[in-house]
């Protein structure tokens, strides 16, 4: 076996310990062509640590608020969606429920009935529309639907109208039903009697979320609505409760109308945030570059020049110690 004197022991000392940096920075290398950011940036940057974690720190903020920004522009768009169904689904009944009970009589009035229910129907289900858990119509409620179900509705507004006297008796009393402080407020009416929390933007002012199912055009709606459904059941005054109806629908249209114009206005407001957020973040991108960023061409070249130098002091250390390179990193 050959011997290793002294100074060859020295030499294959310093040759081990430059191995082992060089595998030290090889890892670094490869980490930062892969990922494409500086692996010691304390090292790196200095006095300029600092100025990264401050860049860090905005990116964070910029991040978070656009979660925020994309839930919120989320339920504005589904708000904006349901009021728009709903819109569409009384557009002109009224005035069409009038024409066919007019001209249809008793069958003109069951079939008018019959659709209004359907479509009362159809609204509850629109405006109980759930986004993120929280029905998006029930103001600020965590919990729980915007409006009762159909069938109850009806049966409150009967337990309601009983024992009315006349036609105009029970005008009256379907219209203090539906006016704020009346039975819709406690028996149809499910959510909050504060609006959802708002979205606060950059300049300091706030986007609300007010739509709630409680407005007066969701009020005119069921209203309208419900006057239809239970047409068949007043008699002789069908008619006129079926017109009273349409003037409802028609004020609900309107109102419909208004709550969708916000709605837009307030997604317009939400989305020149967010498009004003999207550019800071690449103004904080750019700068966390320059300052942590590695080009990935420059992590290459180092990666291929150390493993040379590593391969070099591999063969030099096998040649000296009479090893092959197996047996060395054995």
């Amino acid at each position: 076996m050959t011997s290793v004197g002294l100074p060859d022991a020295l030499f294959l000392g310093s040759l081990h310990r430059t191995s082992t940096r060089l595998r030290t920075e090889l890892s670094r290398a490869s980490a930062e062509m892969v990922s494409g950011e500086r692996q010691d940036l304390s090292r790196t940057l200095g006095a300029r640590a600092g100025e990264l974690a401050l860049v860090n720190k905005a990116l964070g903020d910029v991040d978070a608020s656009a979660s925020r920004m994309a839930l919120a522009q989320n339920r504005l768009r589904l708000a904006g969606d349901a009021v728009g169904t709903v819109r569409e689904m009384i557009d002109g009944y009224g005035a069409r429920a009038l024409t066919d009970v007019t001209l249809g009589g008793a069958a003109g009035l069951i079939e008018t009935s019959n659709t209004a229910r359907a479509l009362l129907s159809q609204t509850v289900t629109t405006l109980n529309v759930q986004h993120g858990g929280r029905t998006l119509f029930a103001g600020d409620a965590t919990d729980g639907r915007a409006l009762a179900d159909a069938g109850a509705i009806l049966d409150s507004v009967r337990a309601e109208l009983t024992g009315a006297a006349d036609a105009a008796e029970l005008d009256a009393r379907l219209t203090a039903f539906f006016a704020e402080g009346g039975g819709f407020d406690t028996q149809v009416y499910m959510g909050g009697t504060g609006s959802a929390g708002g979205v606060a933007l950059s300049d300091g002012s706030v986007v609300p979320f007010a739509a709630r199912a409680d407005s007066q055009a969701v009020r005119n709606t069921i209203e309208g609505l419900v006057r239809l459904a239970l047409g068949p059941e007043l008699g002789e005054g069908g008619v006129e409760w079926t017109r009273a109806a349409a003037g409802k629908l028609e004020a609900a249209g309107q109102g419909l109308v208004a709550e969708a114009a916000a709605n837009g206005l307030a997604a317009n407001r939400l989305d020149a945030e967010a498009e004003a957020k999207a550019a800071e973040r690449l103004v904080l991108t750019a700068t966390r570059e320059s300052l942590a960023g590695r080009d990935a061409f420059e992590a290459a070249a180092e990666v291929q020049r150390l493993e040379a130098q590593l391969e070099a002091a591999y063969t030099v250390t096998a040649r000296l110690s009479r090893l092959s390179f197996t047996d060395y990193m054995r």
